[in-house]
């Protein structure tokens, strides 16, 4: 077995949470099973965590992570705040759900079990707030340059809190029954709604 840093082996014990989880759910992610997917022992697991919710924190870290790395290289790619937006919804919500299957269905066992412990609810707000920041810096950066507008009582952090409740949506709904999100329209639904959101109307 090749010899790894703490910070490598425990990037690998959550990469196999994650890929046990997204099959099987989080009750089913016994440490046996992370073990198998990660080719360790449970015996060097227990070392790199205390228990399973352990794992399960590093595994929405390196989640979060991920995401928010995604995000702001897309920003950045950007011409302006109205294709950051854009960006930032293909970035989330290509091919129906995401490109990133495992990941949506983490996403979504995490949030279920964020339902149930207060530890990790704690945890789950923490990472939706570190990605929705940036949603917000660009929607204030489009108000700004007018070209984006706000009806009261809407906020850049109510804006971009809309376009993160609509992808977690779209993640439970694609998780639940994917029939109804048809290949494709998810990105483009979502851009239409937040076009109505960002775009003032005559009175």
């Amino acid at each position: 077995m090749a010899h790894k840093s703490t910070e490598e082996r425990r990037a690998q014990i959550t990469l196999a949470m994650l890929r046990v989880m997204a099959r099987q759910g989080y009750a089913r992610a016994t440490i046996n099973r992370i073990a198998e997917e990660a080719d360790l022992t449970p015996g060097l697991i227990h070392y790199h965590f205390k228990g399973k919710r352990a794992i399960l924190l590093g595994t929405l870290e390196l989640l979060a992570t991920r995401q928010l790395q995604a995000l702001e290289r897309s920003i950045a790619a950007a011409s302006d705040p109205v294709d950051a937006l854009d960006r930032a919804l293909k970035l989330f919500l290509a091919r129906g759900a995401s490109e990133d299957r495992e990941a949506v269905a983490a996403w979504l066992a995490i949030g279920a079990e964020a339902r149930r412990e207060p530890e990790i609810a704690e945890a789950f707000r923490d990472a939706l707030t570190r990605i929705t920041r940036p949603l917000i810096e660009v929607i204030e950066a489009g108000v700004a340059r007018n070209l984006f507008a706000l009806t009261e009582p809407l906020t850049p952090s109510g804006a971009a809190a809309a376009i993160v409740a609509q992808v977690q949506g779209y993640f439970a709904l694609a998780g639940a029954a994917p029939e109804l999100v048809p290949e494709g329209s998810a990105q483009h639904a979502a851009r239409q709604m937040l076009i109505g959101l960002l775009t003032p109307h005559p009175t």
